[in-house]
């Protein structure tokens, strides 16, 4: 009947003598089948034997019966089929475009891998099949892009000589592929070079890579340098995506370049192939006017400036899913308008030793920010700054800074200590507003003037040491415990 035993995964051999007919999807994805005899005058339904993808021979004995559509789809492991006590071989896809074998073995052939899209010109488009083993047929010259793409089921798949180019992520997302990663860290079929994603450090391509399949190496963020041993060794496009940590090329017949700044991917003195490689670990980082940084994609979770970036532009960063930290370039000067804005998993921001200039809310609610690295150049904080950044713990602000800005550090919840510099002059409105764990402050004897509710809930502040002849806002200290502050 109809599935009835659909989805028996673990049935290798079943009894067919005598059944008249098998219902629609009986024996679909029973994937340990191997063999199936069929007497003439059985009637097959339609999906009856889908996806059971390790059946490697059907054997059709007498004449007459029938099968509907798809009865044999996914069926890509299948070997041979025997008519009347002679067995035919399944070689290659050519079998299907030849006259030389009967039209049924054809008719079965087809059945079998009705399971692929495939061009005039052999390329392999698109696969809507659910077995857990796959098997390419030879003679298949090209896999597109992303035929197999999240085909979490196939634990197992074939992939013939024939092949002369895999497309981008061709397998990504396949249980074959991860279980492959586990044991290598370069995935080499057919001499094209499908993964790296795994490497690390300084990766030597084995003479035996004739092509580097495009995002083979799609999110190697640790690997830092490559060497080629096959000079003529072919690259597809972004073969080296947003490999942001990759500073070496190195050819083993002579020659090695070091990428130090973004302007390095654009000289005329390289070879292309150094350019192109440079061009695709730089890719994420899209610049504007005056070195400015105003998109960066890619989805990276520990961000890694090159030099030659100056400024990050408005909102840049805002609202990254992934980020959690980021080493700031030598040249950054800038954390633009919004840089960072609900970065919630933003941690580390580390050097930022040239950082000038923080602009308003450029890591307003980064609830999860614990560090900032800042330098003794940073001349300005604007508003809002740093608002909202529940585990920020401690801030130290350089000599040079005159104001902190209204809401700079507004509800900061978790910060214990401030430094401020000897130049401080003012602190804004609600600049410390809801600090909770804040417990002293040290002011400057230039501080000129607080402004209202500067402080207001910081409940466990206790100390406020070195106001003088300073100019104090309406409740800039207000909602706090005045039994333990000590005296102005």
């Amino acid at each position: 009947g109809d599935a009835c035993f659909k989805d028996c995964s673990a049935l290798a051999a079943f009894d067919l003598a005598g059944v008249k007919a098998v219902g629609t999807e009986a024996f679909c994805a029973c994937f340990a089948l191997r063999e199936i005899v069929i007497t003439g005058g059985i009637m097959i339904g339609s999906h009856a034997f889908e996806d059971c993808s390790r059946l490697v021979q059907v054997r059709w004995i007498g004449e007459g019966g029938s099968y509907g559509s798809y009865a044999f789809s996914g069926c890509t492991s299948l070997e041979s089929i025997v008519l009347d006590h002679v067995q035919y071989a399944i070689v290659s896809y050519d079998q299907l475009l030849e006259g030389t074998c009967p039209a049924l073995i054809k008719e079965l052939y087809q059945s079998a891998l009705s399971c692929f899209d495939i061009s005039e010109d052999k390329v392999l488009l698109g696969y809507r099949g659910n077995g857990d083993k796959v098997v390419i047929p030879s003679g298949i010259r090209q896999i597109e892009r992303e035929v197999f793409r999240d085909c979490i089921h196939i634990k197992e798949l074939i992939v013939p000589k024939s092949i002369e180019k895999i497309g981008e992520r061709a397998f990504e997302g396949t249980a074959w592929l991860q279980g492959l990663r586990e044991q290598k860290n370069l995935i080499i079929l057919a001499g094209i070079l499908i993964d790296g994603s795994r490497s690390t450090g300084h990766v030597e391509i084995p003479k035996e890579v004739k092509v580097i399949a495009g995002w083979a190496f799609w999110g190697a963020y640790h690997v830092t340098g490559i060497t080629f041993t096959n000079p003529k060794v072919k690259l597809e496009e972004y073969a080296f995506r947003n490999c942001i940590n990759l500073k070496q090329v190195v050819f083993q017949d002579g020659g090695s370049y070091n990428l130090v700044r973004l302007s390095d991917k654009e000289r005329k003195d390289w070879p292309k192939k150094v350019l192109q490689i440079f061009r695709d670990c730089m890719n994420c980082f899209k610049m504007g006017e005056r070195k400015t940084l105003v998109e960066c994609t890619g989805n990276i979770s520990e961000m890694v400036f090159p030099e030659g970036i100056e400024a990050i532009g408005e909102a840049v960063f805002q609202k990254s899913n992934l980020l959690t930290t980021i080493q700031l370039g030598r040249d950054t000067k800038i954390i633009g308008k919004n840089a960072f804005e609900n970065s919630k998993w933003l941690k580390k921001v580390m050097g930022g030793f040239s950082i000038q200039v923080i602009q308003k809310g450029a890591f307003s609610g980064c609830v999860a920010l614990e560090e900032i690295q800042l330098s003794d150049k940073l001349e300005k904080i604007e508003m809002k700054a740093f608002e909202n950044c529940n585990a920020l713990t401690c801030i130290y602000l350089p000599e040079g800074i005159t104001q902190i800005p209204d809401r700079a550090f507004y509800r900061c919840t978790s910060l214990k200590q401030v430094v401020l510099p000897s130049t401080l002059e003012r602190i804004g409105k609600e600049a410390f507003a809801f600090c909770s764990s804040l417990q002293e402050m040290r002011f400057p004897k230039s501080l000129k003037q607080i402004e209202e509710r500067a402080f207001v809930w910081c409940s466990q502040l206790k100390s406020t040491s070195g106001l003088g002849q300073c100019s104090i806002g309406k409740d800039a200290f207000g909602f706090i415990n005045k039994e333990e502050k000590d005296e102005v």
